[in-house]
């Protein structure tokens, strides 16, 4: 009836689909609690150079799309464009008649082995340790080794019967915004009844916070430029100031070549802990060393001073004699957080990307100091 509350009413929707008999397949949603005209907002991802649209679009559907859906008063956002990224089996139809396979075996052996099974427990002592096994693929080796069926004691597999590939679920539309011809657009849908001047203004802060990554390149831009302009009026050489300051760049990129390695992302969390002070200091206590030595020997009026081998061997000696400080400085920095790397569950998932991308880059500031 006319008046009705919206939420009464879907929740008597839902109670009555209960109780509803229908196909073993069918499965009843509501759509979001929207009007026709509920459409408030479109926004179009814009990524940096070089990633594919499946990426473009895994970033919408799994980083962005799920962080704004948590404004109040949207009721869903819709994704359009892009390429869905898909794990297929591209059967052969010769092979499954040669091992007389059908699609609903190989469906059926997919479905069961990506599930988790109980195990039941073990008792120890006064304790039970419940165990079950994880169904959950890891790459593309785990799914081809799904074992469909036996035949003459011999397990027939998914790769036997076809290819197991990463492709793209095929595509129904496409999105041009502008100049570009495939764009990823998220269309943001307002709850009925809301008011949109609000909702509007909370989606721009979101979308701002959002920006995580640019914020921490502005932040990281802005103190490299501080510590290279400290280090020009007290090094007072702007030689020594720059081959200092490339410390810090070459430094990061020895950082983010292992966190990658280790499968870390580059967030405001892992990244917002580095300090170009904590990176630069063992090559600024090395170079100004080097440069008092010289300066020294310039003052003697010795001319053997002046030639480069002197130089040389006064750039060895100074290595030699401050690298055992600047070594135990940075291990002692780096012992400091062992604490942390044995840290699990939600503290570990904090902290632990924070510890491991300052101890790379103080390890690669040690190495480049050198």
């Amino acid at each position: 009836q006319d008046n009705t509350d919206d939420f009464f009413a879907r929740q008597q929707v839902i109670e009555k689909l209960q109780n509803v008999n229908l196909p073993p397949d069918a499965k009843p949603v509501l759509a979001p609690l929207s009007t026709a005209v509920g459409e408030i907002y479109r926004y179009v991802i814009e990524p940096p150079p070089g990633m594919s649209i499946e990426k473009i679009r895994e970033l919408q559907d799994w980083v962005v799309r799920p962080e704004l859906r948590r404004i109040p008063g949207i009721a869903d956002i819709v994704s359009w464009g892009g390429a869905i990224k898909e794990y297929q089996i591209r059967v052969d139809p010769a092979l499954l008649r040669k091992y007389n396979v059908s699609l609903d075996q190989v469906s059926l052996a997919l479905g069961s082995a990506n599930e988790n099974a109980g195990a039941g427990s073990l008792k120890r002592g006064g304790e039970g340790l419940v165990l079950r096994s994880i169904g959950l693929f890891q790459n593309l080796e785990d799914i081809g080794n799904i074992a469909i069926k036996n035949k003459d004691g011999k397990s027939i597999l998914i790769k036997d019967i076809g290819e197991v590939a990463i492709g793209q679920k095929t595509r129904s539309g496409i999105v041009a915004f502008n100049k570009d011809d495939d764009v990823v657009e998220g269309v943001m849908l307002m709850t009925k009844g809301q008011n949109p001047t609000k909702i509007i203004a909370d989606i721009k802060v979101a979308i701002d916070t959002l920006h995580t990554v640019k914020t921490v390149q502005e932040n990281m831009i802005m103190g490299a430029i501080l510590v290279i302009a400290i280090l020009m009026i007290f090094l007072q050489s702007t030689v020594a100031a720059i081959i200092v300051a490339s410390v810090i760049p070459l430094s990061l990129l020895f950082a983010f070549l292992f966190i990658h390695l280790r499968g870390i992302s580059a967030n405001l969390i892992s990244l917002g802990a580095i300090d170009f002070g904590i990176i630069v200091d063992g090559a600024v206590v090395l170079v100004e060393a080097l440069m008092v030595r010289l300066a020294l020997g310039k003052l003697d009026g010795n001319s053997y001073h002046l030639t480069p081998s002197w130089r040389m061997q006064t750039l060895h000696n100074t290595a030699e004699e401050m690298g055992h400080p600047i070594l135990f400085s940075k291990a002692i920095i780096i012992l400091a957080f062992l604490p942390i790397f044995t840290f699990q569950r939600v503290e570990g998932k904090i902290f632990t990307p924070m510890t491991y991308t300052l101890s790379f880059a103080i390890l690669g500031a040690v190495i480049l100091t050198f």
